[in-house]
């Protein structure tokens, strides 16, 4: 009888360790829905601290569980993945966690090729805001907005704000906001619209802005008719009170095509005929208001018809210097003869070179 308690002894023992060393070499344990490491080489379970298993990294509480999810050690918030527990670099919501599981605080993360902010509290910053005296302007899904202009503030290639300077055609103030209405830079007078910009080249509200954007004063600006002097404040003191704007180089170009296309063998004077005939129509009010409809009206000039003006005005080739001459002074001064609107070859009253008008 007492050799078979001992033998039953004996084996309750062997079972035991048997049973705690299993325990004790398997590492990982779960627990229902919570997860423990046994260390081997301390023969505990790991405890409130990081353990580096199979080359990542893994946080257990002082009860030493596996810490999933978002979660603060010494004073620093840390964030592993829930399915694993594993240590890893990643944004979750709008906060960025770096390789180390550390919450990026005040600094710029670039993900998929875009910038964005995280500030003090780790929060992802989004719209405008300040770092280290700069201006910048973030969204959500794309980042830090740069080479753009957002409402009236404008963002450089670096995503900076831009202060004081001119960008394409707006002023930039001290503030970063575009500059609307007349205003001075640097003892010059500009005046920006909000939906072009600068006025250049051309009268607004009785003020002429030259080809720079500034504010013309004590020179006279025109010729012919349409010449008038301006004074120290750009106001019109002499000549006529009522100038025209400047003619665009694309409507100088236009008018000299369908010049040549229509004169283009014809004495200077039959040339700026012609382009009086299509300045009449402008200023009428039974055609259309602008030179290119004019001219593209349905059915008026053979060469707007058939093709040779679209393809001339394209092309890089240089237009007959009569005709672009032609076009300028028409444009410029008015028309040289007034009342006449159609080129007639049977009801025609004045002939001059090949063409009747009427």
């Amino acid at each position: 009888m007492k050799k078979k308690r001992t033998v039953f002894f004996v084996l309750t023992v062997l079972l035991c360790v048997l049973s705690f060393s299993a325990v004790c070499s398997a590492g990982w344990k779960q627990s229902g829905e919570k997860t423990r490491y046994y260390d081997t080489k301390k023969k505990t379970y790991v405890k409130n601290s990081w353990k580096k298993i199979g080359g990542k990294w893994y946080y257990f509480d002082k009860k030493g569980y596996l810490k999933t999810g978002r979660f603060q050690v010494d004073g620093k918030y840390y964030y592993v993945k829930r399915s694993t527990g594993k240590v890893c670099s990643r944004q979750v919501g709008s906060y960025y966690y770096n390789k180390d599981g550390v919450m990026v605080k005040n600094r710029w993360v670039k993900i998929k090729k875009h910038y964005f902010y995280f500030g003090a509290n780790g929060k992802l910053k989004t719209g405008k805001f300040t770092v280290s005296g700069k201006t910048y302007y973030c969204t959500k899904s794309s980042g830090r907005v740069t080479s753009k202009r957002v409402g009236d503030y404008y963002y450089n290639s670096r995503g900076e704000m831009v202060k004081n300077r001119w960008v394409k055609n707006y002023y930039y103030g001290s503030s970063g906001k575009a500059k609307y209405g007349v205003f001075t830079v640097s003892g010059k007078t500009y005046c920006c619209i909000r939906s072009s910009g600068k006025v250049v080249n051309r009268w607004y509200e009785k003020h002429f802005y030259d080809a720079d954007g500034v504010l013309a004063t004590c020179q006279w600006i025109g010729s012919g008719s349409n010449k008038c002097y301006v004074d120290e404040t750009g106001t019109i003191i002499k000549g006529n009170k009522n100038p025209k704007d400047p003619p665009s180089e694309a409507d100088i170009r236009l008018l000299a095509a369908i010049t040549y296309l229509e004169a283009g063998n014809q004495s200077y004077r039959g040339k700026v005929a012609v382009a009086s005939v299509v300045i009449n129509r402008l200023e009428s009010k039974k055609f259309p208001n602008t030179l290119k409809s004019v001219i593209y009206q349905s059915g008026q000039f053979t060469p707007a018809m058939n093709g040779s003006l679209t393809k001339l005005y394209y092309s890089k080739k240089s237009i007959q210097k009569e005709c672009v001459k032609a076009a300028k002074e028409v444009l410029t001064e008015g028309s040289k003869l007034k009342g006449y609107y159609y080129f007639n070859i049977y009801y025609g009253k004045l002939k001059i070179g090949d063409h009747w008008f009427s």
